[in-house]
């Protein structure tokens, strides 16, 4: 499958269809809390963790919790 946007190639139909997404306007996951959408399902995860304060990532030197991965590699760096 081929995007007619950018040319790139993908092997599954599935990950074509969430590819497209990136170039329209589709947001076919919504927040049930607050009505944000989001064009694909891990962004809505993501987003949730805003509302149910979980933090499933910790830093293995201090403990601290963070709701992602990017801001604890983040924050070990600093």
């Amino acid at each position: 499958f081929k995007c007619s946007d950018c040319s790139r190639v993908f092997r599954h139909r599935v990950s074509f269809i969430s590819h497209m997404r990136k170039h329209s306007n589709q947001r076919p996951y919504v927040c049930v809390q607050c009505n944000n959408a989001f064009k694909d399902s891990s962004a809505l995860t993501k987003h949730q963790r805003v509302h149910s304060g979980l933090k499933p990532y910790t830093c293995p030197l201090c403990a601290r919790a963070f709701s992602q991965s990017t801001n604890v590699n983040r924050h070990l760096k600093t």
